[in-house]
């Protein structure tokens, strides 16, 4: 079985770009970077934070790319399943440099992505 056959899923890559209104307001826009790219996303663990109002879990998701795909910290991510349908969306948190030089496949940190929790800079 290859790489490329478990990547099952597929993303959409994009950027944001941060503005700032004449009172100082931020207006976040995303721009899509490369759709289709082939994916696999899945949990890597979860962290349950207990709050006043009961828990809320902060789940940790890796994703999985080809090796060239252009992924970078900061960006979202739009991930359907094999039929098309969107699945979540997620914030690239971090994307480690290949030091083993083997160029095979990329491992990127990713978060759930909650528009309404999160903030532009």
């Amino acid at each position: 079985m290859s790489f490329r056959s478990l990547l099952t899923q597929t993303a959409t890559i994009e950027s944001e770009t941060v503005t700032h209104g004449s009172l100082g307001q931020s207006q976040r826009t995303w721009t899509s970077v490369d759709t289709n790219v082939p994916c696999r996303i899945q949990p890597k663990r979860s962290d349950y934070l207990a709050l006043i109002g009961g828990e809320e879990e902060t789940a940790r998701y890796v994703g999985f790319f080809q090796y060239g795909v252009s992924l970078n910290a900061g960006n979202r991510l739009t991930v359907s399943d094999a039929a098309g349908t969107e699945i979540a969306k997620f914030i690239v948190t971090h994307v480690p440099i290949d030091i083993s030089g083997k160029r095979h496949h990329i491992e990127a940190e990713l978060q759930f992505w909650d528009e309404s929790t999160y903030e532009a800079d």
